[in-house]
């Protein structure tokens, strides 16, 4: 069985009846677009002021994109841009008449996009390899096929076995000459003894436990019986990364890098409301250089999209998060 998980920004196999080798309980695979492409959109993630649709010295930057490049390279920052995550989650079956393997660069194309073959958005309500539960049908998003949870079930689950491909896509964004774009993916291997739906649920706790571990050293590549790696001591670069996950409920985590000062300053990471009023206050102390994990609670606070915005030694950096209750 596929499925996909719109705020992880990852797509799965798992598996729902006894398996040959595995038995009740088979490891699922989990694929997830930590780090997607930055695109510069007009009017979105820049004011556009000469209506040239290129983000230049004449605009005004709206947002930020960031790529994380290692130690040596430490932590770009895109002004005017933003980092895509999953834009549609697509399957295709093998041995279905019309929802078979894309033919041809319109068919693919459209694939990508999230589509059917000729184009069309899949309907949850009459999707003959899914069933949707407690849930509206009409109210689903065909882009994202089984974007619901199968251990409980809730919401659009794909429910009929085949020999089934997936496609995890994102973008769109411009792939200039010799302007190279960094797509940073994560591979999950999820198992537990309990049951295939246990292993589903344990590849994405592993995902949300480790995903700030890769962020915070810089993507760096370590070999598991190499301790040595585990604690290094990068340079920090100012900055606050992209909570995780977003959207969210009840809690999320948020991971900033200060950098070294000899005369260390105040921290303040506050949270804004869209009218720019301050609903929350999360860190206001002196801090030294490092990188720090905080987790942030919606609390009382009401669905909508807020801002986070750091501050210290006269720098600012600030994201957008979103609350889904």
């Amino acid at each position: 069985m596929l499925g996909c998980d719109t705020t992880l920004n990852a797509a799965f196999a798992y598996q729902n009846s006894p398996d040959k080798i595995w038995g009740e309980s088979a490891p699922t695979m989990l694929v997830s677009i930590l780090q997607g492409p930055a695109a510069f959109i007009p009017n979105v993630t820049f004011n556009d002021l000469n209506d040239n649709g290129i983000f230049d010295e004449s605009d005004v930057s709206l947002s930020s994109a960031f790529e994380v490049n290692g130690f040596v390279k430490g932590t770009s920052e895109i002004k005017g841009a933003k980092s895509q995550n999953a834009k549609s989650f697509k399957t295709y079956y093998l041995s279905s008449i019309g929802i078979s393997e894309p033919d041809g660069v319109e068919q693919y194309r459209n694939n990508m996009l999230g589509l059917s073959k000729i184009g069309e958005i899949i309907n949850a309500c009459d999707w003959q390899f899914g069933e949707v539960f407690n849930e509206d049908c009409n109210n689903i998003n065909g882009l994202f096929p089984y974007s619901g949870d199968p251990v409980i079930p809730q919401g659009w689950i794909n429910t009929v076995p085949n020999d089934v491909r997936m496609m995890l896509n994102t973008g769109p964004f411009q792939l200039k000459k010799n302007e190279p774009i960094d797509i940073v993916l994560a591979f999950v291997v999820g198992y537990n003894t309990t049951s295939s739906l246990s292993s589903l649920q344990n590849a994405k706790k592993r995902l949300i436990d480790l995903s700030p571990y890769f962020y915070n050293n810089q993507f760096d590549i370590i070999d598991i019986g190499d301790t040595t790696h585990l604690s290094p001591e990068p340079v920090y670069l100012f900055g606050l990364k992209q909570n995780f996950p977003n959207p969210f409920n009840s809690t999320t985590q948020i991971s900033y890098a200060i950098p070294y000062s000899e005369n260390p300053q105040n921290v303040s990471i506050k949270v804004y409301n869209i009218l720019g009023q301050v609903v929350e206050t999360l860190v206001n102390e002196v801090q030294s250089d490092g990188i720090y994990n905080i987790e942030f609670s919606s609390g009382d606070l009401p669905s909508g999209v807020y801002f986070i915005s750091l501050i210290n030694a006269g720098y600012t950096d600030t994201i957008k998060l979103n609350i889904l209750k």
